[in-house]
């Protein structure tokens, strides 16, 4: 049953992805300028649905934004069983199917901002599954935001995108 599920999602995210390269990208799209992200809190997090990992990924529903670029950014949470939390605030623009990395919790000075992290498909796995969830879950409705923030938050809490 785990073998078909996994076949599934391949082939799944082997479409998206050619998809994803079948649109034109808009050449004048810039990115805005990135808001730092707020203090990090563990209480009233989303919860994700990942499987065949050992880490709790959660994403904080107060840091979701949508920008006037398009970029849906956000604080996600990763848990190991050990109860060691990481922290990365990310954005993902659905127009291209891509995440950023802007920045990671240090626990001891805070946020620690990635200097010149490239846009990246949300299709390279593993790194980018957490954010690919993400995206069909909640951020992206085909190549665009779901709408609001708070539509997304919506979407993540109840765990399907309409897509």
């Amino acid at each position: 049953m785990l073998r078909l599920k996994l076949i599934a999602a391949a082939i799944s995210m082997a479409s998206c992805a050619c998809l994803a390269q079948n649109f034109p990208v808009d050449p004048t799209w810039q990115e805005n300028q990135i808001p730092a992200p707020a203090a990090l809190r563990l209480e009233g997090l989303i919860a994700l649905a990942m499987p065949v990992t050992d880490l709790r990924f959660a994403v904080d529903p107060t840091s979701i934004t949508v920008g006037s670029d398009g970029v849906v950014r956000y604080v996600v949470t990763a848990t190991s069983s050990s109860g060691t939390i990481n922290a990365m605030y990310e954005g993902i623009r659905c127009a291209t199917a891509e995440v950023k990395l802007y920045a990671r919790h240090v626990p001891t000075k805070g946020w620690s901002p990635t200097m010149d992290e490239p846009w990246r498909s949300l299709h390279e796995l593993p790194r980018g599954r957490h954010s690919l969830l993400i995206a069909r879950e909640g951020a992206c409705t085909g190549r665009v935001p779901k709408g609001s923030a708070n539509e997304i938050v919506q979407s993540l809490k109840s765990g399907y995108s309409g897509r």
